[in-house]
């Protein structure tokens, strides 16, 4: 399979049409190199309008509101914060397009973060199944080289969604981040107000987001690195994304400060998981827990076999709440080898494991698992994604193998069998599809429409 290029042109050897509607399910591999594969034959993409398609369709420009002229939240700042910059203009019909990442809705409608090689961050959005992209963006400023914004989204379906966007600093410094939100498919946008970052001296930007519901949300925002701790924020909405509350703050919050976090999930009641990567900083493995909204978190250790420190490290990834009080988390290894591998590095893949506790993080139970980010479906369905496919169908406590690929991915599934890959290898990006839930994966050429 060839896979389109940052660098130069590339010509599409298949296209894919999937054709199921299930639930949306997303993740991003740690590591996955884009093998030649087997055609699937797929049925002819003729399909009959849903109800979702008779919603509003996107505009070209979709509407501003408010204006880029946004009160900041913090009762301490009344002054008016400008937003420099103009909103980046939409994609031409016809360019070709290099995705980044993809949330998928059902066999036809989703969501995807790309654009071209002058402007790779743009919001796009599907009703053929990733054939054909609409731009609809919503009008963030960008005042410096727009090949240095990125985008980090959220969807509950195919209408509703929160976008935010990190910046390299412009002539006029950081751009203060807002949330947009949409409930037309992209159609029009409506600004949060401005997050509250008083008292960050260096970088930040958004890293992560998500909604349980259509009104309680949470954001995490990366700030600057030092001492061994990679400091964030973290920010509670209640009301759809119109306001956000800093619950999370660098300078007083210290001891989930330490390490690289490696995901973020929150519930509608205040529960919340937190996973981190500490690189050996500190014994052992464990899940950080919040059970009123972020304000405080309690470090629950992981029971990981052997010594995880000088010869073991060990990674807590992949948080997920099934319920209230039925959750899971995956934890992945390294060994310490004298003897470097082909690769020259002296750290070689070691034991992962599924953590799942049924009473809200009181016990957890430890179940052997392959060594990907795990992405839950439902009906006890987990996908192992990375250059290795593994799916277990109850729940984690048998595995089989699938596929092995040679590329790096933002994967989408909408069932167990149907899924896109956003896939990366090196300078070369392609989408690519599965119907036979990753044994095979297909081409498409994404194309603004």
């Amino acid at each position: 399979m060839r896979i389109r290029s940052t660098k130069r042109g590339f010509i599409v050897s298949c296209v894919l049409v999937l054709s199921l509607s299930a639930c949306s399910q997303q993740a991003s591999s740690a590591s996955p190199a884009i093998p030649s594969t087997t055609a699937v034959t797929v049925p002819d993409p003729t399909v009959t309008p849903t109800e979702s398609e008779t919603s509003p369709a996107p505009s070209a420009t979709p509407e501003l509101q408010p204006t880029s002229a946004i009160t900041p939240t913090s009762p301490d700042e009344p002054v008016t914060i400008t937003r420099p910059g103009e909103p980046l203009a939409p994609l031409p019909a016809g360019t070709e397009l290099i995705l980044v990442d993809i949330w998928m809705q059902d066999a036809l409608h989703g969501w995807a973060s790309g654009g071209s090689l002058q402007e790779p961050m743009h919001v796009l959005r599907t009703e053929d199944g990733g054939l054909t992209w609409q731009d609809v963006t919503p009008p963030e400023p960008v005042d410096g080289d727009p090949q240095y914004v990125s985008v980090v989204a959220h969807f509950l379906d195919s209408l509703q969604g929160w976008v935010t966007f990190q910046h390299a600093p412009g002539p006029q410094g950081f751009v203060t981040p807002v949330v947009w939100r949409t409930t037309d498919g992209g159609a029009s946008w409506t600004a949060s107000e401005a997050l509250d970052v008083s008292g960050y001296m260096g970088f930040y930007g958004p890293s992560r987001i998500g909604f349980s519901d259509p009104d309680h949300g949470w954001l995490m925002l990366d700030l600057d690195s030092a001492m061994m701790h990679r400091y964030i924020a973290i920010y509670t909405s209640q009301d759809g994304g119109a306001t956000w509350n800093r619950v999370v703050d660098p300078q007083v919050d210290a001891p989930i400060q330490t390490g690289d976090k490696t995901g973020l999930v929150m519930d509608s009641t205040g529960q919340g998981l937190l996973t981190r990567d500490l690189h050996g900083l500190v014994e052992g493995v464990s899940v950080e827990m919040t059970r009123d909204g972020g304000y405080t978190w309690e470090s629950v250790p992981l029971d990981v076999p052997g010594d995880v420190g000088a010869a073991q490290l060990c990674a807590a990834h992949s948080p997920h709440m099934f319920t209230p009080t039925s959750w899971a988390v995956g934890v992945s290894c390294l060994i310490f080898n004298e003897t470097a591998g082909e690769d020259g590095d002296i750290w070689q893949e070691g034991e992962a494991y599924l953590f799942i506790t049924e009473d809200a993080g009181g016990e957890w139970s430890r179940w052997d698992a392959p060594g990907g980010l795990l992405l839950y479906l439902p009906g006890d369905v987990i996908l192992s994604l990375g250059r290795d496919i593994h799916r277990s169908d109850d729940g984690g406590n048998t595995w089989t193998y699938l596929k092995t690929v040679s590329w790096d991915a933002a994967f989408s599934f909408i069932s167990p069998e149907i899924g896109w890959a956003a896939a990366r290898a090196e300078d070369e990006r392609a989408l690519v599809g599965t119907v036979d839930g990753g044994r095979t994966w297909q081409e498409m050429e994404p194309r603004i429409r």
